[in-house]
């Protein structure tokens, strides 16, 4: 009988030390994963884990760029396709892994060409979209609530003031960009037309 119990007692105490290894699960605020952007992970831990280390696999297309030593990390892809994001985990009591598979899409792109087409006022401001990677776009205007979805468009100033043009690019799986063209003042912008490409 006494066997018995040490048994019982032995088959406990290995259950408690198990139950005292840390375990995690990875965490993030958006199940979209698109490249070129800040994506942020987070470890769900329980046990109480004394020491962290992030890895990703494969190592070429992504990157860390944040601390991996820490119970979150900041990762971004270069390159997108599927990934193995892993933490290895420990404390006293013994070390665990835990994984996620990351799927990234690749993220659209949005750019245009902005010129006036004279000096003064009134002056008209041509637009042409360059966007890549996307499968629609469409054009913001600071001082109007309409939108327009064409590569080519003309915007009518009357007069001087401050304005701004936004282009949203809409990519796969919500991996869209915008880019805004800020005119501080259109007066500093007369007699000098610009013929430049709007990129990030």
């Amino acid at each position: 009988m006494c066997n018995f119990y040490k048994f019982i007692i032995i088959i406990g105490c290995s259950l408690s030390l198990r139950a005292q290894v840390p375990t995690a699960t990875i965490a993030s605020l958006s199940s979209i994963f698109c490249s070129d952007t800040h994506i942020f992970f987070a470890a769900k831990t329980s046990n109480a884990p004394t020491s962290f280390t992030w890895a990703l696999l494969p190592n070429k297309g992504g990157a860390f760029v944040s601390q991996i030593n820490d119970s979150s990390v900041v990762c971004t892809f270069s390159t997108p396709g599927n990934y193995l994001l892993s933490i290895g985990l420990s404390n006293a009591n013994g070390t665990s892994t835990a994984t996620r598979q990351i799927t990234v899409t690749k993220s659209a792109v949005a750019a245009f060409n902005a010129s006036l087409n004279t000096v003064g006022f009134p002056n008209t401001l041509s637009l042409t979209d360059y966007s890549s990677n996307n499968s629609k776009h469409y054009w913001l205007f600071s001082n109007t609530a309409l939108k327009d979805s064409v590569d080519f468009l003309q915007v009518n100033y009357g007069l001087s003031g401050s304005y701004s043009v936004s282009l949203v690019a809409l990519g796969t799986n919500g991996c869209n960009d915008t880019l805004t063209y800020p005119f501080q003042d259109i007066r500093f912008l007369i007699g000098y037309p610009s013929k430049h490409i709007y990129t990030k």
